[in-house]
């Protein structure tokens, strides 16, 4: 393919979806200015040469302030790519950011939110998830890209809709998980066959959703990272969902997090 394809930022997706991409023929190139650039091939730290020829510039950044660096700030690779016709933002960032965007980037730039539910294996794969928001135009443009990554494409609407999504979802899994030991532990406190337990909680709509889409790594209930892996999700959800839902009660979310954070990792038996 001749359409160059720029992946940008330092999430632990980077690596594995810039190999997909060259794997399955696009022609693709890296921008990790904070990573080690050994770690995939055709990666690069200099932001001129990574903008030179870019179509479309996949944006995996951790967070707000690494987004503010790639496209505007430090590398300014939105004025720096003369050619870029699309930008794909795959971080879980928050929906007013998101849609903000819009007024920022030139309007020749086609914008899409599509952040990514999957792990570094998935991504390896092609079995990622995205939940993606854009005028159906700009989807389209992207959709050869998004394909060589995923299993599932969803739009769910205008820009910034897929990210809305995502927030409500990383709660309902996150609430999941931290409920699921909750339950445990009363389950113990009652002498209840664990196993068993575990057996039927597999068959609950809200298991199934953690375990199809991420393999139960993010939320391993024998996890001992899990409690703070928890407490972080539901620190970004509850900030998310205060910009998606402005003026709405978020008592919620914040009983939760302080819920969650007596709350002590299982071992499964």
């Amino acid at each position: 393919m001749t359409s160059i394809v720029g992946i940008a930022g330092t999430s632990r997706l980077s690596v594995p979806v810039l190999r997909r991409l060259r794997d399955t023929g696009h022609d693709a190139r890296g921008f990790l200015p904070r990573a080690a650039t050994s770690e995939a091939e055709n990666a690069t730290g200099d932001a001129d040469d990574f903008t030179s020829g870019l179509k479309t510039l996949v944006v995996l950044a951790t967070d707000i302030a690494e987004t503010e660096d790639l496209l505007f700030e430090t590398h300014a690779l939105v004025s720096r790519a003369e050619t870029l016709e699309r930008i794909v933002i795959c971080g879980t960032l928050t929906p007013r950011y998101v849609r903000a965007l819009r007024h920022r980037i030139p309007e020749r730039i086609a914008v899409i939110d599509a952040p990514v539910a999957g792990s570094p294996r998935q991504a390896g794969e092609g079995r990622l998830t995205f939940l993606v928001g854009g005028t159906a135009q700009a989807v389209a443009g992207a959709e050869p890209i998004l394909s060589a990554l995923a299993r599932r494409v969803e739009r769910m609407g205008a820009l910034g809709a897929g990210t809305s999504a995502k927030v409500l979802r990383d709660f309902l899994s996150a609430s999941s998980a931290a409920m699921t030991r909750l339950a445990l532990d009363w389950a113990e406190a009652q002498g209840l066959d664990e196993p068993k337990l575990l057996t039927m909680l597999e068959a609950t709509p809200a298991r199934s959703l953690i375990s199809a889409e991420f393999d139960g790594a993010e939320y391993a209930l024998d996890n001992p990272a899990a409690d703070d892996t928890v407490t972080a999700l539901v620190r970004d959800v509850e900030g998310a969902l205060d910009c998606a839902l402005q003026d709405a009660h978020l008592t919620p979310p914040g009983a939760l997090r302080d819920a969650f954070r007596n709350l002590r990792a299982r071992a499964l038996h």
